[in-house]
């Protein structure tokens, strides 16, 4: 296990050749256990702070993302084929973003120990779930960080050489013979 290259362990293609989604087969798989349930437009399907113990996968119809409560505005929308819910199976069932239908909507639940069990029989079907939760979560820290941090914060260490666009600053020579 200590000699496994982790890179190439995440850059693994599954047979059909995708990488960080789930195939259809995936879908057949994980749908043979879901409830197809209807929203009406303007209706919470998940509110921040609520317990939720399902995946969701939109048939048809779009969702509206809000991170600090429903009353403002969206983040993101989803529409057909997306799939939310994915990192409460992460955080104790906590929701982290409220989701609300923008329209009528028709989406599939699962319910996640569903999801668990068939994680735990299809290896390939876990790890894409699991890259696909990677990736939304380094999405979102590194859409969190830029956000945060200030226009011009970035501050060269001693060592670094600050290159600016002055007249009076020549970029150093690349190709300035070395004095050995």
């Amino acid at each position: 296990v200590a000699n496994m290259n982790l890179r190439s362990m995440y850059l693994h293609q599954d047979t059909s050749g995708e990488q960080n989604v789930l195939s259809q087969r995936d879908w057949k798989i994980l749908l043979t256990g879901a409830t197809l349930n209807s929203y009406p437009s303007g209706e919470v399907i998940l509110d921040i702070g609520a317990t939720n113990d399902r995946l969701f996968r939109i048939k048809s119809g779009m969702v509206s993302v809000h991170r600090q409560s429903v009353d403002t505005p969206p983040v993101a929308t989803m529409g057909k084929e997306e799939m939310f819910g994915e990192i409460s199976m992460l955080l104790d069932g906590t929701v982290s973003a409220a989701i609300v239908a923008s329209g009528a909507v028709e989406i599939w639940e699962i319910p996640i120990d569903f999801v668990l069990r068939m994680c735990e029989g299809d290896h390939l079907l876990s790890e894409k779930l699991h890259r696909i939760i990677a990736v939304k979560l380094a999405s979102r820290l590194k859409s969190l960080n830029t956000a945060k941090r200030p226009r011009n914060s970035y501050r060269p260490s001693r060592k670094s050489q600050v290159i600016t666009n002055s007249p009076s600053s020549a970029a150093p020579n690349a190709e300035e013979p070395s004095s050995s």
